[in-house]
Parts: structure tokens; sequence; C-alpha cells
């Protein structure tokens, strides 16, 4: 009986984190087509702003918990803070918003 208890939370977990992601998703999702400026003007300006080869730009928002937290990258072997959601949106030459990627376990709507 217990074990039963404790699958059916589990998958109520799962279900719940993939909708809060289609959430998400879809949220960014709404921004394709639409001006760097708009962009700015609603989510504020970007955390940095990557210059890429093609004449585009992603612009990157970092997101931090209330409680910074710090990881040691392995790479560099420098303590370096840890972001709860990192998104970045693709500016295209024309400065339109192009596409989006995120990640980190807290991008949410």
């Amino acid at each position: 009986m217990r074990v039963t208890f404790v699958l059916f939370l589990f998958i109520v977990f799962i279900l719940m984190s993939c909708a809060t992601t289609r959430a998400y998703e879809n949220v960014l999702g709404e921004w394709r087509g639409h001006t760097k400026e708009e962009l700015v003007s609603k989510w504020g300006n970007p955390s940095r702003v990557e210059i890429l080869n093609d004449n585009g730009k992603n612009y990157v928002y970092e997101k931090e918990n209330s409680k910074t937290k710090f990881i040691r990258d392995p790479s560099s072997k420098q303590t370096v803070p840890f972001f709860d959601c990192v998104t970045s949106f693709l500016i295209d030459r024309d400065g339109l918003v192009a596409g989006w990627k995120y990640d980190g376990p807290n991008c949410r709507k």
C-alpha cells in the first residue's frame, strides 16, 4: 500500500513538472518575431549579450535563487554561481527574436 502511494506521488510530480515546462516553453515561444526592444522592455536588460558569427546575438537572462548557490567549475577549478534558470533569446541580424533556449531546474512561467 505504501509503495503504491509513493509511486502515485512520483507520477503526479512528474506530470506537474512536464506541465510547468510546457507552460514556460509556450511563454518563450510567444516572443518569436518580436523586436529586441520589446523583449528588453518586458524582461529588462539581459545579464549578458553574446555576439554570434552570423551577426546575430544571444540575449542571456540568468535567474538566481534568493539564496545564492555556488558550484565548483571542474574545468577552471573556480567557484561560480549556480543559476536556477538561464534563458537565452536568439536575436537575428534584423533585431527580431528568432528562437530561444533555457536550462535550469527552476525555469517556470
